[in-house]
């Protein structure tokens, strides 16, 4: 049986960081992997920087919003329509905005309300649907899901005007991966 690798620091023994989201996927998505340590990474691999993973056809690659994609490709998660498609490949990058966003010292102010504009989008995509692109949780959602954590730590809990963004993101501390890799014993961030 063939299975995905993934390449972390540590083997994602210390913290799991950005190969959380790819073994979120792959733990909901009832697919075989192993997270291995950083080095060496494969040959295909053209990279530098973790998280690099091996798919089981063979190729490799890094750039963790890529990888999401691909993995959803992969195991038919992104998506079933070219418009969902289009949305999870958008949510994937919006979610990698903000949590770019939220570590930036001075980008998320109350005169500008940044997070407040966030939330508000995530808020309005939530009306659409019961997960952020589609009816069942895509590849989009482990990632935003991960992303989240960060904000919440870095910013505070959702606020109550959005208790769609709220639920949605206590749905998926419950699905069974989530609670797998959050119980772990081992730390998201460091």
């Amino acid at each position: 049986m063939t299975k995905t690798l993934i390449f972390y620091w540590t083997a994602a023994k210390k913290f799991q960081g950005r190969a959380f989201p790819i073994a979120l996927a792959l733990e909901h998505f009832k697919k075989p992997y192993e997270v291995r340590p950083e080095s060496p990474f494969p040959e295909n691999a053209i990279s530098f920087a973790c998280p690099v993973v091996t798919f089981e056809s063979g190729e490799s690659m890094s750039q963790l919003p890529a990888i999401m994609l691909r993995l959803g490709e992969t195991t038919g998660n992104a998506g079933g329509t070219d418009a969902e498609r289009a949305q999870v490949l958008q949510i994937l990058l919006d979610w990698n905005d903000m949590f770019d966003e939220c570590g930036k010292e001075g980008k998320w102010t109350a005169e500008n309300q940044r997070k407040e504009k966030w939330f508000a989008l995530v808020e309005k995509r939530l009306t659409l649907n019961k997960f952020l692109a589609t009816s069942e949780p895509s590849v989009a959602d482990f990632f935003a899901f991960w992303s989240c954590l960060l904000v919440t730590k870095k910013t505070g809990p959702i606020p109550s005007e959005f208790p769609k963004f709220a639920a949605w993101m206590e749905t998926m501390r419950a699905l069974p991966a989530a609670e797998k890799l959050l119980t772990n014993g081992v730390p998201i961030f460091p």
